[in-house]
């Protein structure tokens, strides 16, 4: 259901950041604060008819307070591992059915990533992230786990590529949202059935891949793939 009574959105952000390399490793961190009015949340409210409306509403106020770092490892030429974490503490206050209400909590989340060259132009990329449990206005989710690989292969001198990224590889990409009301509780759930197979192929026309030649693959995890 839609709102026309939105307003927009501020964030006032505050970041410290520092970067240094020692060695064949790099290390990262960032501290930050961000105070968020009139934020974007989910809401469910319940009719006198038994039915559930979802709509978007601006809370009041959300602060969050965190720290983030990470650290990549050269550790040979074919190996390179990638490690991060966050970090933080965030407070909402919001008012739902004309009650007001403050929640506060921590949570984090973590990912390792590592990344295999081998010299017959194969890559193989291992990942995994966990995300811990949060909480909104009106719920919580729980946190959960997941584990992708990836292999990419080069052919016909860089022209093409094949690749396999299998998502979920264990099955263990489970989401549980407990939410309640005056007069409801809901409990949602999202099981994937896993594991996912992708099958890429590649081809570049022309000079594309010259072009794109000085472009970097972001391997973070941000809930997408590898490669």
């Amino acid at each position: 259901m839609g709102n026309p009574e939105l307003k927009p959105e501020f964030t006032d952000s505050f970041e410290f950041n520092y970067r240094t390399t020692i060695s064949k490793v790099t290390i990262s961190t960032q501290s930050y604060l961000r105070n968020t009015t009139n934020m974007f949340q989910a809401l469910r409210l319940m009719t006198e008819k038994g039915v559930m409306i979802h709509k978007l509403a601006n809370s009041d106020n959300q602060l969050s307070v965190g720290e983030e770092f990470g650290v990549d490892i050269n550790v040979t030429k074919w190996l390179q591992l990638s490690t991060g974490a966050n970090i933080y503490y965030y407070k909402l206050k919001t008012v739902v059915e004309n009650q007001k209400i403050i929640k506060e909590s921590a949570s984090w989340d973590a990912r390792m990533i590592a990344n295999i060259q081998f010299k017959w132009g194969t890559r193989l990329q291992l990942l995994g992230y966990y995300r811990g449990a949060s909480y909104d206005a009106m719920g919580k989710n729980d946190g959960f786990f997941i584990s992708n690989i990836a292999v990419n292969q080069s052919l016909l001198k860089g022209k093409a590529s094949i690749g396999i990224n299998v998502r979920d590889v264990f099955n263990s990409f489970k989401m549980n949202y407990s939410t309640y009301g005056s007069s409801f509780d809901n409990l949602y759930k999202i099981n994937v059935e896993g594991p996912l197979v992708m099958l890429n192929l590649t081809y570049n026309f022309n000079n594309f891949r010259q072009k794109n030649r000085g472009r970097s693959d972001d391997t973070s995890f941000k809930g997408g793939g590898a490669f």
